[in-house]
């Protein structure tokens, strides 16, 4: 039964009308920080500038409060009420300014529903079974991401198996990625002395694409590569 609860309280995250953050030990009026809201396989990821408030909360990793009104315009109002702690997960620069990724590390999931004439439902929601992925489309994206690092990152993913074999780049043929998930990939490259592949250890695993994304990032630029094998 909570698996219906769950659906429905990511969808009020996806639809969200409204949204609200308080921050432990900070004042009110946070909410102004945020420039988007979505959600990466459950997990909420708040959108802001890299100089605000929000940002710095989430490298302190404080403690925060989310809650996320649905459409006003249906017939029972939901609202999300998700509690965790703020994690910084990457930045980009977009359109002239510095964006970061903000994720809420989920502790507590509630939602609460509303109809006419009645009093507010409140219902818990066990945190796994709100963040639960479907495997087959988590593989799929994970593929489309290893894909997409094969052709636009050529050149760092030579990078990175040169700095594993001390063989300038100039001397690989090629490099890719052979396979990627939540824990590492797996680096193929063809130098002179033939094919090698070797294991890329991220040093946690990813609980979402956008974390995903930014662990590969920061792997390609680290050329830390473990293991070897022919």
């Amino acid at each position: 039964m909570t698996g219906h609860w769950a659906r429905l309280a990511r969808e009020t995250v996806t639809r969200a009308a409204k949204v609200s953050l308080a921050i432990r030990g900070l004042p009110p009026g946070l909410d102004r920080s945020i420039m988007g809201l979505y959600s990466d396989n459950g997990w909420p990821v708040l959108r802001c500038d890299l100089t605000s408030a929000l940002a710095a909360a989430a490298e302190q990793r404080r403690a925060a409060v989310l809650r996320v009104d649905g459409p006003a315009d249906a017939a029972v109002t939901t609202t999300a009420i998700l509690t965790g702690r703020l994690e910084m997960i990457g930045h980009a620069r977009e359109h002239g300014r510095h964006v970061s990724s903000v994720m809420l590390a989920l502790e507590r999931v509630v939602v609460e529903t509303r109809e006419p004439g009645w009093p507010a439902v409140t219902r818990p929601i066990p945190v796994a079974d709100y963040t639960a992925t479907d495997p087959a489309r988590l593989a799929a994206s994970a593929r489309y991401l290893a894909e997409h690092t094969n052709e636009a990152h050529g050149g760092d993913l030579r990078r990175l198996a040169a700095a594993r074999t001390g063989v300038p780049g100039a001397d690989l043929a090629a490099a890719w990625l052979a396979d990627l998930n939540l824990g590492g990939a797996k680096l193929s490259w063809i130098g002179p002395d033939g094919g090698r592949t070797a294991e890329v250890s991220f040093p946690r695993q990813a609980r979402t694409l956008t974390e995903l994304s930014l662990l590969l990032r920061q792997q390609i630029g680290s050329g830390d590569v473990r293991g070897e094998r022919p």
